[in-house]
Formats: C-alpha cells, structure tokens, sequence
C-alpha cells in the first residue's frame, strides 16, 4: 500500500485518487500559548476513517499550523483544522475534518489571571473540549460563558473557533474545527473545534487532544 503524508504549509494542496477509497488519518494543531509564552494550550484531535471517493477526481488538502495570528492581550489564536474538501476555496465542501485546540486565557497562560480554566480546550471528537468556552459540535459552535453584561465570550461558527479579546482580562480563542470552539471570557481559555467524517464512510476512529504540533494528514492507497 502505498502513502502520501501531508505536513503543515499554509497552502491547499492536491491529491488526485487513482483508487475508489482512501484510508485517512488527519491530526489538526493546537492551539497557542499566553503572550509570555507560558499556558497549558489545547491540543489538536486525531481522526481516521476510510472515504469513498472518486477516482481521478482532485481532493483538496488543508493541513492546519498552530495560528501566526494575534487576538487579545498579543495571544495568538486557536489551532487550525486540517480538512479535506472536494472544492479548494469551499469550507462547505469538506469531507473530514480534524479539530484544532484552542488557545489559553488569562496574563501569560493564567499566571496572574483570574479565571478559574485558563487552559485551551482540547481539539477533536464530535464535540471539541470545553474550557472558559465551550467546544464545537457537530450542528453548532462552542457556546461561550457570559460572566457579567459586558464580559461575554464569541460563540464558535461554522469552521472558525471565537476570537479571544482583552475585554474583562486577556482571554483565549476558540480551535477551528467543523464547528469552531468559542472563546474564552474573565481570562479563561478558549474550547476546542470539532471534528467530522462525511457519512458513509468506514472504520472512524475520533481522538481528542492527541497532537501537540502542528497538523499532519496521511492519505494510504
């Protein structure tokens, strides 16, 4: 049996089947440490299963990476979701999908913070992990905590994990996923995405929390 494996670039790569099933295994990334570089972050899902797919059709490969960018307090964002779809710029044409983690909340990681689950919540699984805010599911995003009238975390949405802000203390994004994890809120960490297999396919295995880098995807053939 032969292999491809596909490592984190930033870019959509392509994989042209020459069989009519696939054997998967995708891992997304975790999430982000505190701006000083301290925090338990979450980390990304592990899921495989074996697709039915089309025979020199192209499938479209996102590898997600451990987030370049900057939410609030200079902590950077949740992980990304690595993602097969069969359009490469269509998030609603997704296949499998494996969850990024999200990132932490509270001044450096919850050194000094006030919040009580400052830690990223774990990706993956049907449902991402929970912390300040809530993992995505398989129908809807993570719901966030409200902790007053002003301190409210962002919901998760389709695809994307809540955007952690420094209303109310330095607070953590929520992981990208099927459905992304919500933000954190009073400093705590932000949940962890979902992760999903189109139905119909063969031997799903989901794992949560499993990978502490960058994501990773694997196609056997």
């Amino acid at each position: 049996m032969k292999y491809k494996i596909f490592k984190y670039t930033g870019n959509i790569e392509t994989f042209i089947p020459k069989t009519s099933t696939i054997d998967v295994f995708a891992f997304g990334a975790r999430g982000s440490y505190g701006n000083l570089g301290g925090g338990i972050p979450g980390k990304g899902g592990m899921v495989k299963a074996t697709l039915k797919v089309q025979k020199n059709i192209p499938l479209y490969i996102k590898v997600g990476g451990i987030s370049t960018e900057y939410a609030g307090c200079n902590i950077k964002k949740g992980g990304e979701s690595t993602e097969i779809r069969l359009k490469k710029n269509d998030i609603h044409s997704r296949i499998l999908v494996a969850g990024g983690g999200g990132s932490v909340g509270g001044y450096n990681g919850g050194s000094y913070g006030n919040n009580p689950k400052p830690k990223g919540g774990s990706g993956g699984g049907k449902k991402g992990g929970s912390s300040s805010g809530g993992g995505g599911g398989q129908n809807n995003g993570g719901i966030a905590e409200k902790y007053s009238s002003k301190c409210k975390g962002k919901n998760g949405k389709f695809k994307y994990g809540g955007v952690g802000d420094n209303i109310c203390g330095c607070n953590g994004s929520g992981g990208e996923g099927w459905y992304g994890g919500a933000s954190g809120t009073n400093e705590g960490g932000g949940g962890g995405g979902s992760s999903y297999v189109i139905p119909g396919s063969l031997d799903i295995k989901h794992i949560k929390g499993i990978n502490d880098d960058n994501g990773i995807l694997i196609i056997f053939y």
